[in-house]
């Protein structure tokens, strides 16, 4: 499938699906701490980016960040993901939107569709949360 169908337009099924099987890979890949995982739509680019919401980028630099996600992918058998890392953003725990998504849901949540969605005092265009983890522990054995 071409990339541009699969985050350019609506938040569709296969977006959501494609997203499910990358966060696995994640967990069960890398060692990265993982506190948040939400699909958003950056008005300004007019694309869609599955956000990665890590501390590592405030203690390692979001360089390392990549770096990691970007050994994920290469770990992933070929044809089982058309995610590229250039549909990934990672964000601090520190950044805007995170700290909004911590505060609105104070418990763990997952799946959860964010169409034009107040969080704390941000509003988001449209997204889809996976999942805000309060606890972190690894997943990897």
């Amino acid at each position: 499938m071409d990339q541009e169908i699969l985050v350019k337009g609506p938040l569709t099924k296969e977006m959501i699906q494609e997203g499910e099987k990358f966060i696995r890979y994640v967990d069960e890949l890398s060692d990265l701490e993982v506190h948040a995982y939400f699909w958003m739509y950056y008005v300004e680019a007019d694309d869609w980016y599955l956000v990665v919401a890590s501390p590592e980028v405030q203690t390692k630099g979001p360089g390392e960040v990549y770096k990691k996600l970007q050994a994920v992918f290469a770990k992933i058998p070929e044809g089982q993901t058309i995610m590229t890392l250039e549909d990934v953003a990672a964000l601090g725990t520190y950044n805007r939107v995170v700290k909004a998504l911590k505060k609105t849901f104070k418990k763990s949540q997952k799946g959860i569709r964010l169409k034009k969605y107040g969080l704390n005092g941000y509003f988001m265009e449209d997204g889809y949360l996976y999942e805000v983890r309060k606890k972190y522990k690894s997943r990897r054995k």
